[in-house]
């Protein structure tokens, strides 16, 4: 993974994995931030149907107020641009837009927000990108006013085929 933006916000943490020892942690910070963790290349077969799949925990919300959230993001090509993926989620869908006015970068778009009470399979289709080479990114934006919560951790990613 390729870390983008604010310094610290992304790292590899061993609190919270579910099945290997180590995941992604986008830590709520209590101040405004916009970074993301990029994949490496991915090749989209040509034929098939191709699917993304995580895990993730999501504890973004402050007196049950969406004001921090998550979205993933495609691209075909390392720096953008980028496309959010929210519409393709067949499970684990985006909770709600951030709301405006607390000055996340991400105000006004849905997201992964509020609380999951625990790890949640987020599963999007990939097969509109047949045949391409794509760039998958998971963008955690907070903002200024909230307490530093857990954030967002993501686990066992992948991008599949059923055969």
């Amino acid at each position: 993974w390729t870390i983008w933006g604010t310094t610290g916000v992304w790292q590899l943490g061993t609190w919270y994995a579910t099945s290997r020892s180590t995941a992604l942690w986008g830590r709520g910070e209590n101040f405004a931030s916009d970074s993301s963790v990029r994949s490496k290349a991915i090749k989209i077969p040509a034929t098939g149907k191709t699917w993304l799949a995580f895990r993730d925990s999501t504890n973004l919300q402050l007196w049950n107020q969406a004001v921090e959230g998550g979205v993933v993001e495609y691209a075909t090509g390392p720096t953008g641009p980028w496309k959010d993926l929210g519409s393709k989620f067949v499970a684990g869908k985006y909770d709600g837009p951030i709301l405006s006015g607390f000055g996340n970068p991400l105000q006004g778009r849905k997201a992964f927000t509020g609380m999951s009470y625990g790890f949640e399979v987020s599963k999007a289709e990939l097969t509109f990108l047949k045949g391409k080479t794509v760039y998958l990114r998971f963008r955690l934006a907070t903002n200024a006013d909230t307490t530093s919560f857990d954030g967002w951790v993501i686990d066992d990613v992948r991008v599949y085929q059923c055969k």
